[in-house]
């Protein structure tokens, strides 16, 4: 016959038991869930890169058609530009640890190479694009966007026009924690700016899209005059 103690236990059992089984079909429903996020997550990329890409075609389509040289140089400008923002969020998304974060050298070191593959053919000797120092720091996905585009507009100013044809050089990417925060650098062994050149008051898109960037890091961009050539600094604070 059984006692009063051994029905309490077997209950107690029957609802450890009942307990462990809805943890358990709670933990397959979450996984289940976060599953189908990121399969979502990474159809919602590819759209948004397919779209990058669908864009910068039909730029270059209007481009080719333009009887214009001016129109077709400045079509051509945008549709490259739009090609480096697809490059910043396919990297972007490909470094990221999660939604929220994603690993600065990681991301910097995949950009960077994607950007020389870009401006340099593999038996140029005359330049180089180099990754200096990159912390190993894990940023914010919208700070590390921010990043992401004003390196790219800053390298492809600098492979552009801080050299003269058949001029050696290199383009060196730094990203360091500093006491107040990080220090973002882009440097070239070019010809230098102008003596007047003046970041704020540049109409060049180029110059325009890295203030905006700066901007929204709540950033301050300055630039140092090297022997020989520039550096671009953007102090983000924490």
């Amino acid at each position: 016959m059984t006692s009063a103690h051994d029905r309490v236990q077997d209950q107690q059992i029957r609802d450890l038991t009942d307990n462990i089984i809805g943890h358990k079909e709670t933990e397959r429903l979450l996984r289940a869930d976060v599953a189908h996020k990121d399969v979502l997550l990474e159809e919602i990329s590819h759209r948004v890169l397919n779209s990058f890409y669908l864009i910068s075609g039909l730029l270059e389509v209007q481009a080719i058609k333009s009887t214009d040289e001016r129109v077709r140089q400045q079509l051509g400008i945008a549709a490259r530009r739009v090609l480096s923002m697809a490059l910043v969020h396919r990297r972007l998304y490909e470094s990221a640890k999660d939604i929220t974060s994603v690993n600065a050298k990681i991301y910097l070191t995949g950009l960077c190479e994607e950007l020389r593959r870009g401006f340099f053919s593999e038996d140029d000797n005359l330049r180089r694009l180099s990754l200096d120092s990159v912390a190993d720091l894990d940023l914010q996905t919208d700070m590390m966007a921010s990043i992401g585009l004003a390196v790219s507009e800053l390298v492809t100013n600098a492979c552009k026009y801080a050299y003269r044809e058949d001029e050696e050089g290199v383009v060196t990417v730094t990203l360091e924690r500093d006491n107040n925060g990080y220090l973002l650098s882009v440097a070239d062994t070019g010809i230098g700016l102008p003596e007047d050149f003046k970041a704020e008051n540049s109409r060049g898109l180029g110059m325009t899209i890295v203030r905006m960037q700066v901007r929204e890091l709540r950033g301050t961009l300055g630039i140092e005059r090297l022997s020989p050539g520039t550096r671009f600094l953007i102090h983000i604070p924490l």
